[in-house]
């Protein structure tokens, strides 16, 4: 499986084969990777691995909206905040 299989089931709605197939074809942004382990369920893991991400771009914009997007998703407005 290949990342472009990954994002060919995400279209399709198959959250968790999205997720192997994604982490199989490797290279995939983190906040992305992200908001898909969220789709497939894993919603607490994806909040600490963007939450790592973020941690490790201090001072940048975008992967601070993308934390903030995900969190939105999660229904964790209070901590999006």
């Amino acid at each position: 499986m290949t990342s472009l299989e990954g994002y060919q089931k995400l279209a399709q709605g198959d959250y968790p084969g999205a997720l192997a197939a994604i982490r199989k074809g490797g290279g995939a942004d983190p906040l992305q990777l992200a908001i898909v382990q969220h789709l497939a369920g894993e919603t607490d893991e994806a909040i600490k691995a963007a939450v790592k991400h973020v941690d490790s771009h201090v001072n940048e914009v975008q992967p601070l909206a993308g934390l903030i997007d995900l969190l939105w998703r999660a229904e964790r407005k209070d901590e999006a905040k």
